[in-house]
């Protein structure tokens, strides 16, 4: 037996198994995860308990929207090497991502008691906490991640006045990224979502003075960097949709995209099954985004608000939504007593996300059992609650512009496009 030759084998496989790693992981960044995948099974081919192919093969997983796969294959590694606190981070967002939020905080709160600046892992513990409803140490992770949009969010269904001490401001020149985090009733705070934040150079009274910068550092400063979470706001104006699996989007206003995408035409939903009715016509219609990849979007003009159901059920008009999560239920209609023409709605039901698309910021009105609403029809964005919308109709029987609401929950207002 030839020690030297033993060796010489050993760093030759070494050498090898590098290379696919290598490979692996510039394919992964370029979202080819099909030729990522063969190149991290050569990797295990060669070492089947290398903890990095094997990492890699579960972030695969993640990518490819398998998420119970890549759940088990977390899980493992971290019974195996408990103390290596990236693989509790990677569990954690996969628990994240499956909706086991209890799980995922407490993976995460491993990763943030031992790294506590890492500020990413700062935010998805945030993020799991507030899925699991422990709002008080939910914002005090988002202080520490310095996201501000989240730390208010929480702060207000707190019921706190104020922002808590230590909150970190935004760096100038960076894009905020808001992505979302489901909570009870965020329907009826859909308004705060277009409110800015003001920093200091931004403040009245005080110039800002601007020197020219290197272009890397303006690069970096300008450089989109959304989360794992479906939908993105860069900037309070800049959508980012993250497919993973399937998502039902428009993708008018697309600016870019990458990745793995495959679009099918998307029909409309009644009574629980699908009709033969396309979901919108045109350029706007509703398709089914598949794969993997990600897509940029402009709100030309308009406006992005993202928001979270937990259980929740929303009516929003049909042309104003424009992304869901799979994960929610759907069902198309249309405004009682107004025939064949009345506005189109769409119900969303359930646990999970969309993107709604309006012209300005929309505003919410409270109803109550003795109130009656009188609403311009292209003003109506939607409703939440108990509300009972109706067409009203003139003297001689006609559907009028105007639609009346009453019951008790919450009317959603934008402002209707300007007469012709």
């Amino acid at each position: 037996m030839d020690p030297f030759s033993d060796k010489a084998a050993d760093a030759d496989r070494e050498h090898q198994l590098a290379q696919h790693l290598s490979r692996a992981g510039e394919l992964l960044r370029g979202e080819e995860l099909d030729a990522a995948e063969r190149e991290v099974s050569a990797a295990l081919g060669l070492a089947p308990n290398d903890l990095r192919a094997r990492n890699l093969l579960g972030l695969l997983r993640f990518r490819a929207g398998r998420n119970e796969e890549a759940h088990a294959l977390y899980r493992e590694l971290v019974a195996q090497h408990p103390e290596d606190v990236s693989l509790h981070l990677n569990l954690g967002l996969v628990e994240l991502r499956l909706a086991r939020n209890a799980e995922a905080a407490e993976h995460l709160r491993r990763v943030v008691e031992k790294e506590p600046q890492n500020t990413k892992a700062q935010g998805y513990y945030g993020m799991a906490l507030m899925r699991s409803g422990d709002l008080a140490r939910a914002r005090e992770a988002f202080v520490a991640a310095g996201q501000d949009d989240l730390v208010r969010q929480v702060t207000e269904k707190l019921g706190d006045k104020g922002a808590p001490r230590g909150a970190l401001p935004t760096a100038p020149g960076a894009p905020r990224v808001d992505g979302v985090a489901p909570a009870p009733g965020a329907l009826e705070r859909l308004a705060l979502d277009s409110i800015g934040r003001a920093t200091d150079g931004d403040a009245p009274g005080k110039s800002r003075v601007e020197s020219p910068r290197p272009v890397a550092a303006f690069l970096d400063s300008r450089r989109l960097a959304p989360g794992p979470q479906p939908f993105a706001l860069v900037d309070g104006e800049l959508l980012v949709v993250r497919v993973d699996g399937r998502l039902p989007t428009r993708t008018s206003g697309a600016l870019a995209s990458s990745g793995r995408l495959a679009y099918a035409p998307m029909l409309r939903r009644v009574r629980g099954r699908d009709s033969q009715e396309p979901f919108g016509d045109g350029p706007d219609a509703m398709c089914v985004a598949s794969g993997s990849g990600l897509i940029v979007v402009s709100p030309r003009g308009g406006r992005f608000h993202l928001i979270a159901l937990a259980g929740d059920v929303v009516y929003l008009r049909e042309s104003a939504v424009y992304a869901f999560e799979d994960t929610l239920h759907f069902e198309n209609g249309r405004i009682p007593g107004g025939g064949p023409g009345a506005m189109p709605v769409l119900a969303l039901r359930g646990d999970g996300s969309a993107v709604v698309r309006t012209r300005r910021a929309p505003y919410a009105l409270t109803v109550s059992a003795t109130d009656v609403f009188y609403v311009d029809q292209d003003g109506l964005l939607g409703w939440t609650g108990q509300v009972v919308p109706q067409q009203m109709r003139d003297a001689e029987g006609q559907p009028t512009p105007f639609i009346t609401c009453t019951g008790e929950g919450t009317v959603l207002l934008e402002e209707p496009p300007p007469n012709p």
